[in-house]
């Protein structure tokens, strides 16, 4: 069964794209999994230990990614990751921060379950301290960085888990990119920033060459769709495009604590332009000042 489990996980991850790890130019990796529990990977003065513990609960035996760091031969950080009852690790070391001169640690492990979710965790020396980032859960395995705006600097890419079974179901959801970045020692959703406009559009058109002309009726197409373009700063020819295509016949619920799925108890239902323009806002991706040229058109 352990074996069916990560062979189906494997072929999900190397059947999208934004999960693969990769080989890149100044980044060193090493992963683990069921088969191999450990690995140590260095840079510079730096070296990684990656390693899964075994750990007991009430529901049985279940395992830790961890992770243990050592500068110039001392240690100086431990880490745990998620824990699971496989192992799925990824460890890189890549520069994401051009104001420091020690490059990062990037750890993510893999939580497992259904549609789930790599746990990740961003390390840094600021002012001479090594300090934790806690980047959140995103959905998928382990991905990795990479070097968006090709600049040296590397950036963590994953998906805008809000609009996961938002306007569909998970298998049929559409998600807009996020580029998540390190500038002085924080990290900053930087997809609006200017020097990722060209890799957003490259990536948007590849979207819809691969989905674009099944798009009719397909409303999670649509909300990725505006959303991408918005990042852009072309919601409103967007959001023209989207009211001659989306499809009429489903309702959305925008009760409190409902999501945007219709419910039978639902008391708010609405068309999906109404909902979508409500979740743009809610998110970030429209200002007031957007919500009120889309709300002119007809």
């Amino acid at each position: 069964m352990f074996k069916k489990i990560v062979s189906l996980l494997g072929f999900f991850l190397l059947t999208n794209p934004l999960y693969l790890p990769r080989a890149l130019a100044g980044v060193v990796s090493a992963r683990i999994d069921g088969e191999n529990p450990s690995a140590t990977v260095s840079k510079n003065n730096i070296k990684v230990d990656l390693y899964a513990q075994k750990r007991k609960g009430k529901e049985g035996e279940f395992v830790v990614s961890k992770v243990s760091v050592f500068e110039r031969e001392n240690k100086v950080l431990e880490l745990e990751g998620a824990e699971s009852f496989f192992p799925m690790a990824q460890v890189q070391i890549a520069e994401m921060d051009k104001s420091n001169t020690t490059p990062e640690i990037i750890f993510e492990s893999y939580t497992g379950g259904a549609h789930c979710c790599a746990e990740l965790f961003i390390l840094t020396k600021q002012n001479g301290k090594w300090k934790v980032i806690e980047g959140g859960v995103f959905d998928g395995g382990p991905r990795g960085v990479s070097d968006v705006d090709k600049n040296g600097i590397y950036e963590y890419v994953t998906i805008d888990n809000s609009f996961l079974y938002t306007f569909a179901s998970y298998a049929e959801s559409v998600a807009p990119p996020q580029i998540w970045s390190i500038q002085s020692g924080k990290l900053i959703n930087a997809t609006k920033q200017p020097q990722y406009g060209p890799w957003l559009k490259n990536e948007l058109n590849k979207l819809w060459q691969q989905r674009g002309r099944d798009s009719k009726n397909n409303n999670a197409f649509w909300a990725a769709y505006v959303a991408w373009k918005a990042l852009l700063g072309e919601e409103v020819a967007a959001w023209q495009l989207m009211l001659k295509n989306y499809n009429k016949n489903e309702n959305y619920c925008l009760d409190k604590g409902e999501g945007y799925w219709i419910y039978d108890r639902c008391k708010n239902k609405v068309k999906f332009p109404q909902a979508l323009l409500v979740f743009l806002r809610e998110n970030g991706y429209l200002n007031n000042e957007s919500v009120r040229r889309i709300s002119t058109i007809k």
